[in-house]
């Protein structure tokens, strides 16, 4: 059966909100009762502009659509185009309906109409809600083709998980042909699919023959003796398959379903047309995806994990990207920040290990690790042994535990400590931007000269503009490596960049350093804004137009600072007494 109109949105109101007013579908009022109308209530209100749009049409009438042609019966009575749409959608084609979907009534052609699609249609985004209320079912309609969907038919997806790319999914699983993109009517709870310029095929390209044509909801089996010594071009076929019904101001065009098989896709050039029913779509909302509240929670910009559980969220099985950060917003400042906040997305979710991993979005940089035991018995820390492990040993980690012991931690006591399998931090516990880091403790090797090496060398590749990179650490292997950024936009005086965290559980993130190529090595006041809400080890290259960069290195807990000499960082062994001052690398 022939493919339908397959258009998008002409009438954005059905994506974008309430601002866009659609015809109303009954016949036009007296202006005097139109305007008062207007006053009383405008989202009711048909403009002036609108209601010339509604042309007329003589009963008996004969429609062609991309999926359909068929004849209302009449005896010379006279309807609007609205009322046309209406006749038709109770002949069955309630594809019509959709208000990407135009009836197109010639002027030389009073009896005869078109159901077709604008050439600025518009497919609806994959992520908008599918409205299911008040136990709404959406049908998929083109031609004879119907599937009715109901959240039931969408296994393992709750009511409002589901979205118009589940819709289309189960589309083209019960009618393989009907893939991509599709509109979806809100109003009239419809679906129909959409030709892109792209899949319409130039009239100039040569057809190979026999194939089989789909046109207004009859199917033609053509060769080369069909055409009459005509070349098999698009247009010529299309010529072919439209001479009974064609008009100047309809364009048709090829398009291909399956091998050896096309169909026919129709467009008015002409802006005297009417929207199916005239029903104004209410607002779309985006689908917000969830989650298994059983999934490791993974947080790339710090590298923290922590195993979720349904009891954390009320008991809820599945929990949104919302939920989780709120979740998660006491215990982190940078999740404080609206900003911030708000640039924190789902950059992937994998099934295999049941992971949620989550980046910041470009614009904002900083990093820091951590692997965290939150369990409660282990919030405070009795032994120096117990200490000595935290600081020194890989592995283990600690989720800001109070430090109890004295001795050698003596000057530490009362204080607190938060340790990734990477790093360590002892500070004075204070609100969010404001603690006092006491001392940092790096729980890895020093970073070789050769990671050292290979950062200068890719910040001079990217000269006169700054760069930005982080230096990760597995510590299964005791291997580091450099990670550089997914997305970068630099200049000469800044740098944004969107990184792919390792989602391994072995890898963490030891320091991110960015360049500030010939101008000297310091922490600017953008680089605060950035960093200093985080938890992390920050470094900035300087004077990389010289034999010996110069290089700042400090090591933050959200708000508070420690400075690291950059000779205890990297191992380089070599280094001369004079080069070993704080600033300054060999």
């Amino acid at each position: 059966m022939m493919d339908f109109m397959n258009g998008g949105f002409n009438l954005m109101g059905d994506i974008f909100g309430d601002d866009f007013e659609m015809p109303d579908p009954a016949p036009k009022k007296e202006k005097k009762a139109a305007k008062k109308e207007e006053k009383t209530d405008s989202k009711k209100t048909v403009s002036k502009k609108t209601a010339k749009k509604l042309a007329k049409v003589t009963l008996p009438c004969k429609v062609y659509g991309g999926s359909f042609r068929l004849e209302i019966p009449g005896n010379g009575e006279e309807v609007d185009t609205a009322r046309l749409s209406e006749l038709i959608a109770e002949a069955g084609y309630i594809e019509v309906k959709n208000s990407s979907m135009s009836v197109y009534v010639p002027e030389d052609l009073k009896s005869t109409a078109y159901v077709v699609t604008d050439a600025a249609s518009f497919a609806t985004g994959n992520d908008i809600a599918a409205d299911f209320s008040n136990n709404q079912e959406i049908v998929f309609a083109c031609g004879d083709e119907r599937l009715t969907m109901k959240p039931e038919d969408f296994e393992g997806k709750d009511e409002d998980e589901i979205c118009v790319k589940d819709l289309g999914d189960r589309i083209s699983e019960c009618f393989p042909h009907y893939k991509g993109e599709f509109c979806y009517d809100i109003a009239s709870a419809t679906i129909v699919p959409v030709r892109r310029k792209a899949d319409l095929i130039d009239d100039k390209t040569t057809i190979p023959l026999p194939a089989v044509f789909c046109v207004s909801g009859e199917e033609h089996l053509l060769n080369e003796e069909s055409l009459s010594g005509k070349e098999p071009t698009a247009k010529n076929i299309v010529d072919l398959l439209t001479a009974s019904f064609s008009h100047k101001n309809i364009h048709c065009y090829l398009y291909k379903m399956d091998e050896g098989k096309y169909g026919v896709y129709m467009q008015s050039v002409m802006g005297d047309k009417a929207s199916g029913t005239g029903k104004k779509s209410a607002s779309a909302k985006k689908v917000e995806k969830k989650y298994p509240a059983t999934a490791v929670v993974y947080l790339s910009f710090n590298d923290y994990r922590e195993q979720l559980s349904p009891e954390k969220f009320d008991g809820k099985e599945k929990v949104t990207l919302a939920q989780i950060i709120d979740y998660l917003k006491p215990r982190f400042a940078i999740l404080g920040n609206e900003e911030k906040r708000k640039s924190i997305k789902v950059f992937s979710y994998d099934e295999e290990i049941n992971q949620i991993n989550l980046v910041v979005s470009e614009g904002t940089r900083g990093a820091a690790s951590a692997s965290f035991n939150l369990s409660a018995e282990d919030d405070y820390v009795e032994s120096g042994a117990e200490m000595d492990s935290i600081l020194h040993r890989s592995p283990v980690t600690a989720f800001n535990k109070l430090i109890g012991c004295r001795g050698k931690y003596a000057p530490y006591y009362m204080d607190y400590v938060y340790a990734t399998r990477t790093k360590a931090f002892i500070y004075q516990k204070a609100p969010f931007g404001s603690n006092n880091l006491k001392a940092f403790f790096l729980k890895t090797p020093r970073i070789p000269a050769s990671i050292r090496e290979e950062m200068y060398q890719f910040f001079r590749s990217e000269m006169p503009n700054e760069a930005i990179c982080k230096i990760a650490y597995n510590y299964k292997t005791g291997l580091f490596y450099l990670l550089k950024p997914e997305r970068m936009t630099a200049d000469a005086v800044s740098v944004k960049s969107t990184f792919i965290m390792p989602a391994s559980s072995n890898v963490e993130i030891v320091a991110t350093f960015h360049s500030h190529n010939r101008m000297p090595a310091y922490f600017s006041s953008v680089d605060d804004a950035a960093e200093l809400d985080q938890i992390g080890v920050f470094g900035v290259v300087g004077r990389l137009d010289t034999d010996k960069p110069q290089v700042v290195i400090r090591a933050v807990y959200e708000g508070g600072i420690k400075n690291v000499p950059p000779y205890t960082f990297f191992d380089v062994d070599m280094m001369s007494k004079k080069n070993k001052k704080e600033g300054q690398d060999a």
